[in-house]
């Protein structure tokens, strides 16, 4: 007997069975097509209904992962939304692609803001900042810098300073997934002042559900059920009834250093993250003490740094023209995406010779390529 564990499972075998003589009716080579040719048609037409309504039930019933996503030993968030990349240099055994999980850092910046997330290590060949700091210590760490709204003018348009980080659940178009039956997270962190733990989901954009997680200095695990998060209750109307429903139209899972407008500045460090219970204890170990790397801006709204560009091989190369982008030196499929400073993946696509940003709005944007051959991060303005 076939056992099958879920929705998804039983429709892949039931395709299988149901198609299989079709298939090979099709492919036998011993009947005649002519007198047989409507029937053939038919029967493709069939298939490949099948196959497309198949296709997108099977992805809708992705599993989410009920065990630790977040451990600090891989930067990849293994939420269950897609699979872990594995990188062995042999095409063969390689499996790379997925874009599940991946950390990305958000501030201020769009209303004036000069808050930021700072790394303590430079980037990696690939462009990660997060893959330098899991090999050193097995956590994440980073700095937050929260600016007076009133020295930027910030504090004409949105006078409240946030940055913080996050990581999507299934792709970096931050696709939803339904996350409802894990009944909470559970994270292991250490932070000098509160965290607002969001859930960011298709619907409430800047009212998203979120919960307060409070100064610690030890790593302990804390866990958090749906029936802790909440919507803002002093501004805004509430999409949901409550945030067990968020957690089925989830995108992201966010950690949000905020202060109202007055300045801040700590440590945040992040041990584990996963499903409610399986977060375990976490060590601090040998940091780096200087943090110098991203976007980098003096807390009491100094000078800013430029983004820092990823090391990639010197003969590739990304250039901006007006509003088109022009590629060289790059192998053939490799795909790039460009990514707000708020994290959102707002065009992507397979790499050519030019590619035209005319539909996107004035701002700066980080420029990713990967491929087998690269891996390369770039900020770019467009005006």
């Amino acid at each position: 007997m076939i056992k099958v564990k879920n929705k998804g499972e039983f429709l892949k075998f039931y395709l299988f069975f149901t198609l299989l003589p079709d298939f090979l009716y099709i492919f036998n080579p011993n009947h005649l097509p002519e007198r047989e040719k409507k029937k053939r048609e038919n029967i493709m037409k069939k298939i490949i209904t099948a196959i497309a309504t198949g296709s997108l039930v099977v992805a809708a019933s992705a599993a989410v992962n009920t065990e630790l996503w977040f451990s600090g030993t891989e930067a990849q968030v293994n939420t269950g939304g897609s699979f872990v990349n594995v990188y062995t240099g042999d095409p063969a055994t390689e499996k790379t692609g997925s874009t599940m999980g991946y950390w990305f850092d958000y501030d201020d910046a769009d209303s004036k803001g000069g808050s930021a997330i700072i790394y303590p290590l430079d980037s990696n060949q690939y462009g990660s900042f997060i893959d330098p700091m899991t090999e050193a210590v097995g956590y994440l760490y980073v700095k937050y810098n929260l600016t007076d709204p009133a020295l930027t003018g910030q504090a004409e348009e949105y006078p409240f300073n946030f940055a913080g980080m996050g990581f999507n659940l299934v792709s970096a178009k931050k696709e939803t997934m339904d996350i409802s039956s894990l009944g909470g997270l559970c994270v292991t962190y250490t932070s000098e002042h509160t965290v607002t733990f969001e859930i960011e989901d298709d619907k409430s954009g800047d009212h998203s559900c979120a919960a307060k997680l409070d100064p610690q200095a030890t790593p302990a695990p804390v866990n958090v059920s749906w029936s802790d998060f909440s919507e803002p209750k002093d501004w805004g109307t509430a999409t949901w009834t409550d945030c067990s429903q968020a957690a089925v139209n989830a995108r992201a899972i966010k950690f949000k250093m905020e202060n109202g407008g007055s300045p801040e500045s700590g440590i945040l460090r992040i041990f584990n993250v996963g499903p409610t219970g399986t977060c375990k204890t976490g060590t601090i170990g040998t940091e780096s003490t200087t943090f110098a790397y991203g976007k980098s801006k003096n807390i009491n709204g100094g000078s800013s740094s430029a983004i820092k560009a990823a090391k990639a091989p010197a003969s590739v190369k990304a250039a901006l023209s007006g509003r088109t982008l022009s590629f060289s030196g790059i192998t053939s499929g490799a795909t790039y995406e460009v990514v707000s400073l708020q994290g959102q993946v707002v065009k992507s696509g397979v790499v050519s010779s030019s590619v035209s940003l005319s539909s996107l709005n004035a701002g700066i944007y980080m420029l990713r390529v990967s491929g087998k051959a690269v891996n390369m991060n770039q900020k770019i303005i467009l005006k």
